[in-house]
């Protein structure tokens, strides 16, 4: 029970706050500590898998423990004060907020008709190349970012918390266990010569954590869209039918659900370092989206996190 009311705060502050740029995020620590890890490993084994196998374990376990710790010396000094820092540590493992705001941005360069602008913001949260993209291309970035992004921004983190939430002071810190796992995905889970036997076991762990996570997104995703009066049906069958057509065995399924919801064509050709990367389309029989569809994109975003939380709001309270 107290998990469901300290998931409520978190969200209620990440609502309110998002992200602050004055405020150096936990995860630029993570990151940190993967560089310095990596350089570590490689130089004790020469086994590029041992070598980073070791990095994505030491830095799940290190970034869950540190957690850990803070709580229970709050927690030490006094019961209400570690509650409030386990709420912080969940309020900072969510980025809602951060990913509308990000969106925003870009859909108010659109607006403006200001595509370096836009090209640059969307920049900010893709890999791929923007310099040339047009409207309607950078528009399905921004949409396409917003989407996977539900998933292991949101859906997951707020899935781990709840897990761990069985176990005294550990809802938090199996949250940020998998925000370590995340940020090792995203720093060195590459299929580029550097990092294709490196990352491999970082890439294959955010594969299986976000798994469950994602599936979630065959439920939440159309019965966002219903509450939103946009085409659930459309949303359950593209993604059952399409999103496959993604490389992730997780991140095709909340993209073809919102190819589907919004009814507007997504995936396709992408290009990283000036190199096409080919994909099969989510919703190929759709129009491309405009820049109307960033902005409802977030709308489905925001409804699939709260349908999530409402979930394990309820779970915990059949539960206890």
């Amino acid at each position: 029970m107290n998990f469901a009311i300290d998931m409520i705060f978190a969200f209620g502050l990440d609502l309110m706050l998002g992200d602050p740029e004055w405020f150096p995020h936990p995860v630029r620590f993570i990151g940190a500590m993967i560089t310095r890890l990596e350089k570590t490993t490689r130089k004790l084994f020469s086994n590029e898998r041992v070598a980073g196998t070791l990095t994505g374990l030491l830095t799940v376990i290190i970034s869950g423990i540190a957690v850990y710790i803070t709580i229970k010396i709050a927690n030490f000094a006094d019961p209400v004060f570690g509650r409030i820092v386990g709420i912080l540590w969940l309020y900072m493992g969510l980025s809602a907020r951060s990913l509308a705001d990000s969106a925003q941005i870009i859909s108010d360069d659109l607006v403006r008709g200001d595509l370096p602008a836009a090209r640059k913001s969307l920049s900010c949260i893709v890999g791929r190349d923007t310099k040339n993209l047009n409207e309607s291309e950078i528009s399905r970035g921004a949409v396409e970012s917003v989407s996977e992004n539900t998933v292991d921004g949101i859906l997951t983190p707020i899935f781990f918390a709840f897990i761990g939430s069985f176990i005294p002071f550990c809802a938090a810190p199996m949250m940020w266990a998998f925000k370590a796992m995340s940020t090792c995905d995203s720093m060195i889970g590459h299929k580029d010569e550097q990092y294709i036997r490196f990352g491999t076991f970082s890439a294959r762990l955010d594969d299986v954590a976000n798994y469950i996570p994602a599936r979630l997104c065959y439920i939440f995703f159309p019965l966002a869209s219903l509450l939103l009066g946009l085409s659930p049906v459309k949303s359950f069958s593209v993604a059952l039918r399409d999103s496959k057509h993604h490389d992730s065995p997780n991140a095709g399924i909340p993209e073809a659900a919102t190819a589907g919801a919004l009814e507007i064509k997504l995936g396709g050709t992408v290009y990283y370092d000036g190199l096409p990367h080919d994909k099969k389309p989510f919703g190929g029989e759709f129009l491309s989206p405009g820049r109307i569809h960033v902005m409802r994109s977030v709308s489905l975003m925001w409804l699939v996190t709260v349908l999530m939380l409402l979930t394990v709001i309820i779970a915990t309270f059949l539960i206890a």
